[in-house]
């Protein structure tokens, strides 16, 4: 059981679409169901400028003048939030979510004024890559470089911040070091493989503990009965192989129309419109769909949905809802990322090399490969008993005081 102390979570993102954004809305609702005394700071999404222009440029005014002075207002609420977080409230839990967005700058600032320890929940790679996705363009396995503190190869690699290009971005991973060696920082894990990760890069004597991770969107997926008769099969899909994830090299959509290259008998539905200078052969199809307009659909009815990481990927949202809606779920050998904790039994297990991934595709489409219907409704029966685990597992960890 949780006690009643307050715990603060400050967030780069506010609740919304998005990954980050669901995980937000999430731990709000939660909090409003338990009762539970949390304070949610999150700074507010930037107003696009261009999107400010337009509205003017159409005469509609009073729109644009409106939503300025909503984000100003947004704005000094969070400023005054964060004065209040630095300044003021040092004895409740804080907890810091995407400090890319937040600001390396402020994100320090939180955990160096505060008297006892701050904890990072661990979202992605940002601990020890600056790019966030610890990928390099062309590499068909994720990045360890800089595991361990070994920063020299951001210059030698010409790596980039990732999602904001702060400068700042590798004295705050050089911060964090420092930090946690001297205990002003403490580590929330979502996976097991993630803690280990981040267990050798600070050398810790223990994994950071792991807490996992839910999302508001997972909510309708894993109702009671989840994994029966969830995916629809279809002896003749409209695609063999569906893409879920983002057109993002660490995603593996480059790497996934290499192998559809190796693949001319199969077509391959990538949910986004084609980029420019995207090259893909002919059996690639690029369609401009979401999760609600056409997504789900084609996943429940494709032979395969694919979700190829590079990446050293934590619990990824397109996995989790592929292996609840999909009838078979192929995925990179990534020992480092969280699909390698998941069963033989669930996931079609692709080589790294693309051409040697199409062979293993091939095969197991002669042989008609399905997971194992027994194993995969045990997993996500057991994968649905986190909804009601994490907000507790989270807020407990942040409660708790170090001993002196």
């Amino acid at each position: 059981m949780i006690d009643r102390t307050r715990v603060v979570i400050v967030s780069g993102i506010p609740a919304g679409p998005g990954g980050t954004g669901r995980l937000v809305g999430h731990l709000a609702t939660s909090a409003k169901e338990k009762g539970f005394p949390l304070t949610l700071v999150a700074k507010p999404e930037q107003l696009p400028l261009w999107r400010l222009v337009s509205l003017w440029r159409q005469k509609q005014r009073w729109v644009a003048i409106g939503r300025l002075i909503s984000y100003a207002q947004r704005t000094v609420s969070f400023v005054i939030q964060i004065a209040y977080v630095i300044f003021m409230d040092r004895h409740t839990g804080l907890v810091l979510l995407h400090p890319q967005n937040l600001g390396f700058r402020l994100a320090l600032a939180l955990i160096a004024r505060r008297r006892g320890p701050a904890i990072l929940y661990l979202l992605d790679s940002s601990f020890f890559c600056i790019a966030s996705y610890n990928y390099v363009r062309g590499e068909a396995r994720p990045c360890l470089r800089c595991l361990g503190g070994r920063f020299d190869a951001i210059a030698d690699m010409d790596c980039k911040p990732f999602p904001r290009a702060e400068s700042i971005a590798v004295d705050y991973v050089k911060a964090l070091k420092s930090y946690v060696a001297a205990g002003k920082l403490q580590l929330l894990a979502q996976t097991r493989i993630q803690a280990e990760l981040a267990q050798r890069h600070f050398d810790l004597l223990e994994a950071p503990r792991v807490v996992g991770l839910w999302t508001e969107d997972w909510n309708e997926l894993f109702e009671p009965g989840v994994g029966e008769g969830e995916s629809c099969v279809n002896s003749n899909p409209t695609w063999d192989f569906v893409f879920h994830g983002y057109p993002v090299g660490a995603k593996g959509a480059h790497w996934l129309v290499d192998v559809a290259r190796h693949c001319e008998s199969m077509t391959f539905l990538f949910p986004f419109p084609k980029p420019v200078g995207f090259e893909a052969p002919f059996n690639c199809d690029f369609r401009d769909m979401s999760w609600e307009t056409g997504l789900r659909e084609a996943m429940r009815s494709a032979w395969c949905t694919a979700v190829p990481s590079l990446w050293s990927a934590p619990l990824e949202g397109s996995l989790v809802k592929s292996l609840a809606v999909a009838q078979r779920v192929a995925v990179v050998e990534n020992d480092t990322s969280f699909s390698g904790e998941i069963p033989d039994e669930l996931v079609i297990r692709l080589p790294r090399d693309p051409k040697s991934a199409a062979t293993v595709i091939r095969d197991a489409r002669a042989r008609e490969w399905t997971p194992d219907p027994r194993r995969k409704l045990e997993w996500l029966r057991a994968f649905a008993g986190r909804r009601s685990e994490f907000f507790e597992s989270l807020i407990q960890a942040a409660q708790r005081r170090p001993a002196h």
